[in-house]
């Protein structure tokens, strides 16, 4: 009985040593804000990312309510970016937001949030390499073009509203392209009024991207498809308004202004509903049909492309 109460004991004190051996050490434990600070700057821009997050979690740890954890703060954002962790980096940007949402700085915060929504939901290759955004559901698209126009409209004067016009241009233009692949999808399987809804969405809120020329197109043949010669006739007439030599229109006189706001009024008001003698989507693959889509340019999501916050940074001191 002796024994056995030995080796539990024995045991015991094993699993202790061990969770004791297992206990995360902070490496910075005792020493100053400042010092802390600047040695993960110094890390944040040679690339040591993984310290620099050491060093600015033990600086938020040690001293939550110093100025220089709230610049380590600003700078965790973008070293969890840099280090592929984007669920972090905006865990951290949405907390610098609501932390300090008066603060000088706050634009790069939201500058910070709408790069990691901009290069959301893509894989490791697809960051790195070219490829067509416009193929992806665009939510996350969604989401980083409020961002990127809070930094543009409430921070106009912010360093990183020229980066964020430009993105948001580049997302304008990728979401209509989003809707006009859709609509071609939907026109190619003849849900001709699914199509229509889908090119008019580029219209209604995407009037000056590259793919209104295409979202026009999929309205004239989809009309013309549903014997609806009235809608067919106003598509065309923009068409030719705005795309005069797109194939479609290129035989077709060049309308008055007073048609033209004439076709945009009619296009506006209409609303096609399925009826019984409406084609429903076949069930056989069709054959390739001639509609309209432009390639987009590359993003601009090259992660050496997305600056660091601009902190003031002291040298770091020495911790004794």
């Amino acid at each position: 009985m002796k024994k056995s109460a030995l080796a539990l004991l024995l045991a015991s004190a094993f699993v202790l040593a061990g969770c004791s051996s297992d206990k995360v050490v902070d490496p910075y434990a005792g020493n100053d804000a400042k010092y802390i600070y600047a040695t993960g700057h110094s890390m944040l821009q040679r690339g040591d990312y993984s310290d620099a997050i050491t060093a600015f979690q033990s600086l938020d740890s040690q001293y939550p309510f110093d100025q220089y954890a709230k610049m380590g703060d600003m700078e965790l954002i973008y070293a969890q970016y840099k280090n592929d962790e984007p669920a972090l980096a905006l865990a951290a940007a949405n907390r610098f937001i609501q932390l300090y949402p008066s603060d000088p700085n706050i634009s790069y915060a939201y500058y910070m949030r709408g790069v990691v929504n901009f290069d959301n939901g893509r894989s490791f290759l697809e960051r790195y390499t070219p490829y067509d955004m416009s193929k992806h559901n665009p939510i996350e698209y969604q989401n980083a073009y409020k961002d990127f126009n809070t930094v543009v409209t409430i921070y106009p004067n912010s360093p990183y509203a020229a980066d964020a016009r430009r993105r948001m241009i580049f997302l304008n233009n990728t979401m209509a392209q989003y809707q006009l692949n859709v609509a071609s999808y939907y026109y190619q399987w003849k849900a001709y009024t699914a199509a229509i809804n889908r090119a008019q969405m580029v219209l209604t809120h995407y009037p000056q991207t590259p793919a209104l020329e295409g979202a026009l197109g999929v309205m004239v043949q989809s009309y013309e498809a549903l014997n609806l010669p009235t809608l067919e006739k106003s598509a065309k007439l923009l068409l030719k308004a705005n795309f005069p030599n797109d194939p479609l229109v290129k035989d077709m006189p060049m309308p008055t202004l007073q048609q033209t706001g004439a076709a945009q009024a009619e296009q506006a008001a209409s609303t096609v509903v399925p009826t019984a003698t409406t084609p429903a989507a076949t069930t056989t693959r069709p054959k390739p049909v001639s509609v309209k889509v432009k390639p987009l340019e590359n993003a601009p999501s090259k992660k050496n492309t997305v600056p660091p916050p601009k902190t003031p940074v002291p040298n770091p001191a020495n911790p004794n």
